[in-house]
């Protein structure tokens, strides 16, 4: 027996066999979410603003596919938002018109708020006034579309729940506002691209996780880290001033990804005076002009034990928090590839890692117990490729590479070295 295979045949299934609800009008919205309607597509741009339905102008809480079909959704005078997601809801918001202009707003207020349920973006643009997305539970998916505005909270305000951003942009239109702003819960961005406003994340509070293809640019901050947790395991973070700004309580976790900043005076990470919370570097590359990495914190330790550093490493840490804190900087790997300057008391604790230019001091300056340091020999002048750097029968043996200019300059009592083999150090 022959089949004949139709185009009919050979599209997908969702293709022509969805039903759509399909609406024009304020009161058919309101009616199709009333009767659970669960494909509901716009046929016209509607002005919900007169809608009054329990918490929010839309509030849904089931499962329900909207389709913005090119067509605006907007309100004003609302404080729960244009659309309200509560307990029970599975949303997803899509735009399948050619034009893909649908767009989800709020003149007054928030364009979405999420109280419960899950909800996944996956095309059309949602914007509001105080916050585009308002996240305080449930599961927010944001995997294509564009969430943006001048908000007073961020484009996304993320309270509580957890917030996935996979693909898509969410931008501020005003460089003095937040792209992205976590006060609890989960924030894990791993595609897509933040921009445009003064951070690109400002947290503070809950935990923030980047890594993958993320891109996260803010005219002053890339990470505006007041509080909670950070976790770098891949993408890209950029500030003009600060890649990543750490301040109080907050941890800072790093094992890949990219950090810099890209002013003449930007600091790749700079750790604050009075910043308490913990920081590990295990792997990525953070860059800086001023700095690639400027540690100041006078309370909780520093550990790194890779990455790539290409700027000044500058220690001024501990010097607030008694002599346990005055080596609160630990390095035992890594590669440093402009130099490393040790401020006021901080003695940085180095049992590894290379060095390439100077190491410098004002008071007492880092303890070197291992580590590989590069130099220029026909620059510095004073090293040949078996000297040491000595302190008392104590050696640690330099390297050489025409590269760079200088290796360890050593001024008493600048550095402390307490190897006792040159098995410390590969040549």
């Amino acid at each position: 027996e022959i089949y004949t295979l139709s185009l009919h045949d050979a599209l997908p299934i969702w293709a022509d066999d969805i039903t759509w609800t399909e609406v024009s009008t304020a009161d058919e919205l309101q009616n199709a979410v009333t009767n659970n309607m669960t494909n509901i597509k716009l046929t016209a741009d509607i002005d919900g603003s007169s809608l009054d339905y329990n918490a929010g102008d839309l509030d849904i809480r089931y499962t329900v596919t909207l389709d913005l079909n090119g067509h605006k959704l907007s309100s004003s005078g609302s404080s729960y938002g244009t659309i309200y997601v509560g307990d029970g809801a599975n949303v997803t918001i899509v735009d399948n018109s050619e034009s893909k202009s649908g767009i989800i707003e709020n003149k007054t207020g928030k364009g979405i708020v999420q109280a419960g349920g899950t909800l996944t973006v996956s095309g059309g643009t949602v914007t509001g006034t105080t916050a585009s997305i308002n996240c305080v539970g449930g599961v927010l998916n944001i995997n294509e579309g564009t969430i943006t505005g001048s908000c007073q909270y961020g484009a996304i305000l993320c309270q509580g729940g957890t917030v996935n951003v996979t693909n898509g942009t969410i931008s501020s239109t005003d460089k003095n506002k937040d792209c992205l702003r976590i006060e609890g819960g989960k924030l894990n961005v791993s595609g897509g691209e933040v921009t445009g406003g003064r951070c690109g994340v400002n947290s503070t509070g809950g935990e923030t996780t980047v890594g993958e293809n993320a891109s996260i640019g803010g005219i002053t901050y890339g990470i505006y880290a007041d509080s909670g947790i950070i976790n770098i395991s891949g993408g890209s973070i950029t500030g003009n001033e600060r890649g990543i700004n750490v301040l109080n309580a907050t941890t800072l976790n790093m094992t890949n990804g990219t950090v810099k900043s890209t002013s003449n005076e930007g600091q790749g990470i700079r750790v604050n005076t009075g910043a308490t919370g913990n920081v590990t570097i295990s792997g990525g590359t953070v860059s800086g002009i001023l700095n690639s990495l400027a540690l100041y914190n006078s309370g909780g330790n520093t550990e790194i034990s890779g990455g790539t550093f290409n700027g000044w490493v500058e220690v001024a840490a501990g010097t607030n928090g008694g002599e346990n804190h005055y080596k609160n900087v630990t390095i035992s790997g890594g590669a440093f590839n402009h130099g490393l300057v040790a401020k006021i008391e901080s003695r940085p604790q180095i049992t590894g890692g290379t060095f390439k230019g100077k190491m410098l001091s004002n008071n007492y300056g880092p303890e070197i117990t291992g580590g590989v340091f590069v130099y220029n020999p026909s620059v510095a002048g004073t090293y040949s490729r078996d000297d040491y750097v000595k302190d008392g029968s104590a050696v640690v043996r330099l390297t050489n590479d025409d590269t760079y200019k200088y290796g360890v300059i050593a001024g008493a009592p600048t550095i402390s070295v307490t190897a006792t083999s040159e098995t410390n150090s590969k040549t």
